[in-house]
């Protein structure tokens, strides 16, 4: 029973900061729009960095 409850501690807790890093949508560099996929049958997000040059 001790080992159970240490394991979901360890899941409840990297969870937690898995789920607080994600928040961030800032894009610096680059454009990001929404496609639609007729495989999938779902919406896909596409992220484009282009260099300078």
């Amino acid at each position: 029973m001790k080992q159970l409850t240490t394991a979901f501690s360890f899941i409840f807790i990297f969870g937690i900061q898995t789920l607080f890093a994600q928040q961030n949508n800032d894009i610096l560099v680059g454009s990001k729009f929404n496609m639609y996929s007729s495989i999938l049958d779902e919406n896909r997000t596409c992220l484009i960095s282009l260099p300078n040059s």
